[in-house]
């Protein structure tokens, strides 16, 4: 009979056991669902979003390409082309020419990419290049732009990317960017810029 009791006893705590197991998950499911419904209903009113950053340079066609002289000489534009673009890889040539009126070496272009920037909102740039070539302003480096107008010297119309890690900027107005592109090198050179990316927000519910 002790067995026995022994027995029933166990298996009516275990049973009580796994009852209040069950009972507390449930607890939790609805607690947690409760604090998803408060989330949604705050985002419903716009209060919180988690928020990614992704890509969003857009690449175009050439016939949607603005005009150069809007953007810069065309004199300038002339010395250098693209000799092949992908969706990871832009290869680009400058010409055999030693000089331009004289000046430090530079040769640069408005590449098909284009961006739509909000004044003060933060993104981040990052490129890839070859090895043994150096990020810079200087001849024989490359470097990178967004610009949205010919003055771009004035500080407000042009963003000079000062690194191509995850360099960190804050757009200066509302506008839509396009990449420039720069080989630093006078005479005849070929360069490639690889997984070139500006990140910006995305809003997502619950991440």
């Amino acid at each position: 009979m002790n067995n026995k009791g022994f027995a029933i006893t166990t298996i009516l705590y275990g049973t009580l056991i796994l009852f209040l197991m069950l009972l507390l998950s449930m607890l939790g499911i609805l607690s947690t669902y409760n604090d998803r419904l408060e989330m949604l209903s705050e985002n419903m009113n716009g209060a919180r979003f988690n928020v990614n950053y992704v890509n969003i340079l857009e690449w175009v066609p050439d016939n949607e390409l603005p005009s150069t002289d809007i953007y810069f000489d065309k004199l300038y534009e002339e010395y250098i082309e693209i000799v092949d673009a992908n969706d990871k890889v832009i290869t680009i040539k400058s010409n055999d020419e030693t000089k331009i009126d004289g000046e430090q070496d530079d040769r640069y272009g408005i590449i098909n990419y284009k961006v739509e920037l909000e004044e003060n909102e933060t993104y981040y740039f990052s490129c890839g290049i070859e090895d043994g070539i150096k990020w810079g302003g200087v001849p024989n480096t490359v470097e990178a732009y967004l610009i949205h107008g010919k003055n771009y010297y004035d500080g407000k119309t042009e963003i000079r990317f000062e690194s191509n890690n995850n360099y960190k900027f804050t757009a200066k107005e509302s506008e839509v960017y396009w990449l420039r592109l720069d080989i630093n090198k006078s005479g005849e050179a070929t360069r490639k810029f690889s997984n070139i990316k500006v990140l910006g927000k995305k809003k997502v519910l619950f991440g």
